[in-house]
């Protein structure tokens, strides 16, 4: 038995969705670094070995420990079982390493006060909705506060909606690289939104007048 064989043995079950909402973490994404190596794992379709992602990224074996170790404290990716060599001579192993799910959900945190530049922006939201609605503003801190309500629920929004068809819908997410996941979960907000158009249209008519 020769020493290319091997079994892996995966011991973590590998969720659909993460929410994302730490900066910090939503920084490594844009690191080509980081994001080279999360994005190995999702085309790979399962657990992958350090030799496998050195061979894939081209990188060392020590930068991608490193890479790893910090994805690992960052909770994008997890250790996923063991890859057993069955060789006659002596058993060896390998750490499997697996993206913590399938799909991450990143949710920007908003500021607590808007900027200058972002006030001006909702003043010119509202005059625009209030032309078409042939109504005038009433209140821009009234738009500013309906603004943050209405993201912070839709924010979330699609988490549960997609928990509750996880199981039918995980095998046709597996191949969606990080901007087709970005457009499948907006699409579910702006979908679900048309279930509460109403209540939501009542919110917004009190800032007009």
């Amino acid at each position: 038995m020769g020493d290319d064989q091997y079994q892996d043995v995966i011991t973590f079950s590998q969720p659909l969705l993460k929410e994302i909402t730490d900066e910090n973490i939503i920084e490594l994404f844009k690191d080509d670094n980081y994001s080279s190596v999360i994005e190995c794992l999702r085309t790979h379709k399962g657990a992958m070995t350090v030799p496998e992602l050195q061979k894939s990224t081209g990188k060392s074996d020590k930068t991608i420990y490193r890479y790893l170790n910090k994805l690992e404290e960052t909770g994008l990716v997890t250790q996923a079982g063991k890859r057993v060599f069955l060789s006659k001579k002596k058993a060896k192993t390998q750490s499997l390493y697996m993206r913590s799910a399938k799909v991450f959900y990143i949710v920007k945190p908003e500021e607590e006060e808007a900027s200058p530049e972002e006030k001006n922006m909702i003043e010119a939201i509202g005059i625009s909705i209030g032309k078409n609605m042939k109504a005038k503003i009433k209140s821009v801190d009234c738009l500013e506060k309906f603004l943050k309500r209405f993201k912070d629920h839709y924010s979330s929004y699609p988490i549960g909606i997609i928990q509750n068809a996880e199981e039918e819908i995980t095998g046709l997410l597996e191949d969606l690289d990080f901007e087709y996941s970005k457009s499948f979960i907006e699409m579910i907000s702006l979908l679900a939104l048309l279930n509460d158009r109403i209540e939501w249209q009542k919110e917004l008519l009190k800032c007009f007048e």
